[in-house]
């Protein structure tokens, strides 16, 4: 089996391109679906891509036969990042802890006045038996 992702590339990028960037920028990985063993990558086709902004296809080839082929994308970088395929996603697994403790948060301070006036009202052996009372009707 063959898996890889579709990338993006500056023009310039595309002129210094080998075969081992391109698997690298694809994250390309190919392995058996009979014993789960790494493959390796044999070819890599880059000869449609040129160095003008446009949509161009990449093939990646094992020795088994089984080959796949995605975009690379050639354009301008983006506010002078020259590394388009320096993805990192830290951005976004820090964005779901943020949510998390956010949402824990407001969950306690939502809870925290509910349970004050809950529990200064009567005494915790009261609150206890009703609770006992209510789950076993």
């Amino acid at each position: 089996m063959l898996l890889e992702k579709s990338f993006v590339l500056t023009p310039q990028q595309v002129k210094r391109i080998t075969a081992k960037k391109a698997i690298d920028y694809s994250e390309a990985k190919a392995w058996s679906t009979i014993d789960g063993t790494e493959r390796i990558i044999r070819g890599v086709d880059l000869s449609e891509l040129q160095p003008i902004e446009g949509v161009y296809d990449v093939t990646f080839s094992t020795a088994g036969g089984i080959s796949k082929t995605v975009n690379a994308t050639v354009g301008e970088a983006l506010l002078e990042n020259r590394d388009f395929n320096s993805y990192d996603d830290s951005f976004e697994a820090s964005y779901w802890r943020v949510l998390l403790a956010i949402s824990i948060f407001l969950a306690v301070i939502l809870a925290t006045p509910l349970l004050i006036v809950l529990f200064s009202s009567r005494n915790i052996v009261q609150i206890v038996q009703e609770l006992t009372d209510f789950f076993s009707r």
